[in-house]
């Protein structure tokens, strides 16, 4: 998830069928799911598989986030293990993905677990959830345009669908700002994932 502090944007802590057992590394510091919680509610969880369907369910709100997180889609998660892209006649997507003006609540993006999910199973660092919700708030394009840019748009839509796989921050656990995984990724010196990203993914989703 995405949150504002003071001046700067910042971000903050971010299945249909048989039960998903752990497959592939185990999660680690910076890889796994976590509780959800706060307001509004958001966490990190793994996906179910390795086909990652998203639902773009409304992206017209803040401009260009669409294109953002197509090219996240296409550029930093399809050339994994993963299979992921854009389906919206997808009835039950691993993700949704909306934009909508929620207010000044903090934060600027966010994923969670909603309680009508279609599918949630496992535990903790190994929850798995399917239905995640991604939302842009376009309140922060209207007041701050820190990510107003196609890089600061491609770090925050990359950021944030590295959080439905599992990804967590990389500033609690590392140093340096290379991957779009950092907090804040407006301060990322990169729009996408870094070797060590994408090594999780690999590991855990081949």
């Amino acid at each position: 998830m995405h949150r504002r502090r003071s001046r700067a944007l910042t971000v903050g802590a971010v299945a249909l069928g048989t039960a998903l057992q752990p497959f592939g590394t185990a999660p680690s510091a910076n890889f796994g799911s976590t509780a959800c919680g706060g307001t509004p509610r958001t966490c990190v969880s793994v996906a179910n598989n390795s086909v990652h369907a998203v639902r773009f369910a409304s992206l017209g709100e803040v401009p260009y986030i669409a294109d953002a997180t197509q090219w996240a889609l296409t550029y930093q998660y399809n050339p994994t293990d993963l299979l992921a892209y854009r389906d919206d006649l997808d009835p039950y997507p691993d993700v949704v993905a909306s934009d909508s003006n929620f207010g000044n609540n903090g934060l600027v993006a966010w994923v969670e677990c909603p309680t009508d999910n279609t599918g949630e199973s496992g535990t903790d660092p190994y929850r798995s959830c399917r239905g995640q919700r991604l939302r842009y708030n376009s309140w922060f394009w209207l007041y701050d345009t820190a990510y107003d840019t196609q890089a600061g748009r491609r770090k925050i839509a990359c950021h944030e669908l590295g959080h439905t796989l599992g990804l967590r921050h990389w500033d609690q656990y590392h140093t340096g700002t290379g991957s779009c995984m950092y907090n804040p990724p407006v301060d990322a010196t990169v729009e996408g994932l870094n070797t060590h990203d994408r090594d999780h993914i690999n590991g855990y989703y081949s």
